[in-house]
């Protein structure tokens, strides 16, 4: 029975997260809240990592995580869309997050659907591009 709760526990998490971005829904935006296993990134030192330089990332089975996939359209739509316009869900969805004990592993900002030479996993909001493709928050309980 404990697992049981605990389960609906987390379930509850993510469906609240997933309510901080309807409201973006109408403007035509697709998100997915997502329960993952992966590894933490180290950003020590460090500002950014390239997509190429993380081949590893999702093998730790271990490390619970919440990741928040947003884009503009259907998933494999090739719309780009404006940072600006979503930051307000965003940074609610980073503000509920840390009231339920998480924060902030990564923004993964996809520039272009064919090329991925610009992708890169950020440790800040601040330094996102502001016209993106797609978008993957990845938090982690602290």
């Amino acid at each position: 029975m404990k697992y049981i709760k605990v389960y609906k526990l987390f379930e509850s998490n993510i469906d609240d997260i997933n309510d901080c971005f309807l409201n973006i829904q109408d403007d035509g935006y697709f998100f997915d809240v997502r329960e993952m296993n992966a590894n933490p990134i180290d950003f020590t030192n460090i500002d950014k990592v390239h997509l190429n330089d993380l081949d590893d990332y999702e093998l730790d089975v271990d490390t619970k995580m919440i990741e928040i996939r947003i884009s503009k359209g259907e998933w494999n739509s090739s719309e780009f869309f404006q940072l600006s316009d979503i930051i307000d869900s965003v940074e609610m969805s980073i503000g509920f997050s840390s009231d339920m004990g998480y924060r902030v592993d990564s923004f993964l900002a996809i520039l272009d659907k064919y090329d991925n030479s610009k992708d890169y996993y950020y440790k800040d909001i601040s330094n996102l591009p502001e016209r993106i493709y797609k978008l993957y928050i990845t938090f982690v309980k602290n």
